[in-house]
């Protein structure tokens, strides 16, 4: 379709330039030499305003399908690998249920963003509420999980880990090398802030609304070498609630999936792009709700929460993986997180440009 449109507009540029065409017919045309020479210079000037039209024609393009809050060039500068932590969310059992849970916790694993200089962090529901989780997902694998957590344990805190290299990743990054930093020992936890409040939306768009927003609260795990105190400011990425970006663009999922050991907590990069946009059926209908996108490589549980990233800003968050196929995943567009939150007088826990 690009190519189409990019070819009438060339074809609307040659015919209605009429002085540059008499101009060439006005040329006497003493010998072959002389006519060579004088469509070489024609060409050469044609080619030279084909581009300058081609840039004009893509700028504008960008303008109208990006906003002006994105970059025209994808990672120039790249996200804050710090701003990507691994969260071990803790249950502990109900009164009453300590005997029948054998007093032990239980503890589900995530990736989270931090989204604001003040440590909050955006990440999904299905790992800090299994009663919203089993209404959103009863059919899903971990429907039981839901059910046990919900029925014997609260959720108290996810400890936050962060990787162990600083790092400022770039697409080129990503592609090369996938990036693989090891999550440190957690060094901060963190409380539950904000989940989606129904205002508005119809019951399948609020069990569409998989984000939770959690707060940090203090150091943990402290040593003499590394004392128990917070920093002013925690490292962050920028969201972008503009309009969706053009499904011809690359963007960058970074998590922490599962290994093979369980305790290696490794942030890794995969590549891919866009593939939909798709809305509700009420408030959110006609509107970003949730993105289906493709991955060059398969997501792992450990993955959710995990930021879709295009140039250096937040458009979605990681949800899971397609049933029917591998490549194709699902997450939830920022707009959706951000219009939730801005409903609920809570939009300041994002850090927009």
């Amino acid at each position: 379709m690009k190519k189409f449109i990019v070819s009438a507009v060339l074809i609307v540029f040659i015919f209605s330039n009429a002085p540059f065409v008499r101009a060439q017919a006005a040329v006497p045309m003493q010998n072959n030499e002389a006519l060579v020479t004088l469509l070489k210079q024609l060409i050469e000037l044609l080619v030279k305003q084909v581009a300058m039209l081609q840039a004009e024609l893509a700028a504008k393009l960008g303008s109208q399908t990006q906003g002006s809050a994105l970059p025209q060039t994808a990672f120039s500068s790249g996200v804050n690998s710090k701003a990507i932590v691994h969260l071990l969310c803790v249950y502990k059992p109900k009164p009453g249920k300590e005997d029948f849970t054998g007093n032990q916790e239980k503890t589900l694993r995530g990736t989270g963003v931090i989204v604001h200089p003040e440590g909050y962090i955006l990440t999904v529901r299905h790992i800090v509420d299994p009663a919203w989780s089993l209404a959103a997902y009863p059919t899903d694998k971990n429907a039981s999980l839901y059910t046990y957590l919900k029925e014997n344990y609260n959720f108290s805190h996810c400890d936050v880990s962060e990787p162990s290299t600083s790092e400022f990743i770039t697409l080129g990054a990503a592609k090369s090398s996938g990036i693989n930093s090891p999550a440190l020992l957690a060094t901060y936890s963190a409380a539950l802030h904000t989940v989606p409040q129904k205002i508005s939306v119809s019951d399948k768009e609020y069990n569409g609304l998989d984000f939770s927003i959690l707060k940090i609260e203090k150091s943990i795990n402290c040593i003499p070498q590394k004392p128990c105190t917070s920093p002013s400011t925690f490292p962050y990425i920028h969201s972008n609630p503009d309009p969706a970006i053009p499904s011809v663009n690359e963007v960058i999922n970074l998590g922490y999936p599962v290994t093979l050991n369980p305790g290696d907590n490794i942030l890794k990069a995969l590549v891919g792009k866009i593939v939909e946009y798709y809305g509700g059926d009420q408030y959110f209908k006609g509107k970003a709700l949730n993105i289906l996108w493709s991955a060059q490589n398969l997501l792992k549980p450990g993955s959710s929460g995990s930021p879709i990233i295009y140039g250096d800003r937040i458009v979605g968050i990681e949800l899971g993986g397609s049933r029917e196929n591998v490549t194709s995943n699902y997450g939830l567009a920022i707009q959706a997180i951000y219009q939730s939150l801005k409903d609920a007088g809570r939009e300041h826990v994002l850090t927009v440009q």
